[in-house]
């Protein structure tokens, strides 16, 4: 009887003492998250849209300095995601990009659609999944990562 009650009070104890949001990280993330990097004439923005469903959306556009109006595409890539910890797993299997290096931005349905394309990126969630980071690949040249917030 003894052990009975332990059980049943450490069971209740587990399912009442959880947050439903430390239960469910990739509900956390489930969203619209964007990344700004700021240069001297335009911002470049990353979005990314994580569904429930495990697939992922993101976009690259370019807006004017300080502006929430984009101006046209640099890119636009869809795939999976997974969450393990604190890193978040990006699948990417289709992409779209912007390959004339003489303009700045373009119409999402003038982008370079790329045959057989697929890529794994990685990035770090903050602890209390507020944003997380591109996580450069080893020997990669990249900018220094911004961090990815929610704006919805």
């Amino acid at each position: 009887m003894k052990v009975s009650l332990f059980y049943l009070c450490i069971v209740s104890f587990l399912l009442f003492s959880c947050d439903k949001e430390e239960g469910k990280p990739d509900q956390s993330l489930v969203g619209t998250w964007e990344a700004v990097y700021r240069n001297s004439e335009y911002d470049r923005v990353e979005t990314i849209q994580i569904n429930a469903d495990g697939t992922i959306i993101g976009t690259g556009t370019v807006r004017e300095n300080g502006s929430n109006v984009d101006l046209g595409y640099t890119s636009e890539v869809e795939g999976t995601y997974k969450i393990e910890g604190n890193k978040l797993s990006v699948t990417l299997k289709k992409a779209a990009y912007l390959n004339d290096p003489d303009i700045t931005y373009t119409t999402k349905d003038k982008l370079n659609l790329v045959q057989g394309f697929e890529r794994v990126d990685e990035y770090l969630i903050s602890d209390d999944f507020s944003k997380f980071y591109f996580s450069c690949p080893p020997n990669a040249n990249c900018i220094p990562p911004q961090p990815y917030k929610k704006i919805k």
